[in-house]
Parts: C-alpha cells; structure tokens; sequence
C-alpha cells in the first residue's frame, strides 16, 4: 500500500528475539517474563504489542530500548557485587562471590512474610538450608532464597501482592526493568480479575522479583 512504511527486517526480527534472552539473563526472568518487556516496549512505540506489526522504524526504537533496559540491569548487578560482602566469612575455603548488601535486605523482607521474624528463626532456617548460620556467599543465598520464596507464596493473598505491586508501581528508585515489570504485573492481575480468577498470576519468580523491587523502593520489611 503506498505510504505504508516498511515492516521491520528479519535481522531486527532476530535482534529482537535475541534481546529477549539476553533481558531473561540480565534480570535473571524466565523467557516469558522477558517477553513481557518486548511486548511492553513494542506498545510503547507503536500502540501495540506484536512485533510483526512494526515498522523499521519502531523496531529500531524497540531494539534501542531493550539494549538501554539489558545495560541498565547490567551496571545495577555490577555496582551490587562491587559493595562488600555481608559479615565475616566462616573458616574453610572462601567462595568467589560474597552475599550483597542488597540481598541481605531481600532475604530479610522474606524472612519476615515467611514469618520469621526473629533472628534466632532466621539462623535456624538458614542453618538447615546452607549448613551456616548465615550465608555468605551468592550460592548460599540461593539456597536460602529458594526456600523462602516457595514458603512465602503459599501465605501470601493475590489481591494483596497486587496492591503491594500498585503501591510501588512508580517508586523513583527502581529501575526501568523494574517498572516495567510492575506494569506488566499489575496488568496481568488486572486481566485475571476480569477473566474472573486472580490466583493463578503470581510465582515463586514474580514474588521475588516483587521482594526485590519493595527493597530497592525502600518499603521497611
């Protein structure tokens, strides 16, 4: 049709569809989860979200920021690993990577929603998961993550996860992953409400990644 601008190429198909594993990495996100962040961009430059709609145009402006959203997590993880480790280190042989200050604070906001609010129930908890008292370094804290999480949404009501995700929706201390994934968050509750069943929105993953956004808007545990 004349005047219609040109549909975006394949290679921008595939730079495109590339970025979404390279969003899945940076943030550690599923794949699915990633998608979410295309499709969130694409509606952004164009109006809507299928990527075969676009034109070479928006999907250069869609690859510019998911490129912009990868380096972003990218500087945030490297500057996380670069404060110093939480605690003195255990005798035996010490590990590459140290626990972060900022995942102190989401093992801390999770302690308290699982409930465990004590220091000697988080030293018990983390004894049995990782053999420390406390972990130190990032496998460790996976361990204890892990743990927490599954334990944390089975306590947790839907409707308040989505009102916690509102709430901090537009914090200015996220990131604009971060903010990205509370939209399409809050979006997806919102769907769920009207398809009429809420309790299928919210994951292991999307809990965490909820835990960490609080954190780093400074909501108090």
């Amino acid at each position: 049709m004349p005047g219609t601008a040109p549909a975006r190429t394949p290679s921008q198909n595939r730079r495109l569809w590339g970025l979404v594993g390279e969003l899945a990495v940076a943030t550690g996100s599923t794949r699915e989860e990633a998608e979410l962040a295309l499709r969130r961009q694409a509606r952004a430059v164009s109006g809507q979200e299928h990527t075969s709609r676009l034109s070479r145009d928006q999907a250069q402006q869609v690859i510019t920021l998911l490129e912009r959203e990868i380096h972003g997590q990218q500087a945030e993880v490297a500057q996380r690993e670069e404060r110093q480790p939480w605690g003195p280190r255990g005798p035996g042989p010490r590990e590459k990577v140290g626990i972060t200050e900022r995942q102190v604070q989401v093992l801390q906001a999770l302690f308290v929603q699982a409930g465990l609010d004590s220091q000697q129930k988080q030293m018990a908890f983390s004894s049995r998961q990782c053999k420390r008292p406390w972990p130190q370094t990032h496998r460790e804290y996976d361990q204890i993550f892990e743990a927490l999480k599954g334990m944390v949404l089975r306590a947790v009501v839907p409707m308040d996860a989505w009102a916690r995700a509102k709430a901090i929706a537009q914090a200015p201390e996220l990131n604009d992953w971060q903010r990205g994934f509370l939209a399409d968050l809050c979006r997806q509750f919102q769907a769920a409400q009207a398809a009429g069943d809420i309790s299928t929105v919210l994951t292991t993953h999307k809990l965490a990644k909820l835990t960490e956004a609080e954190v780093a808007a400074g909501v108090e545990a």
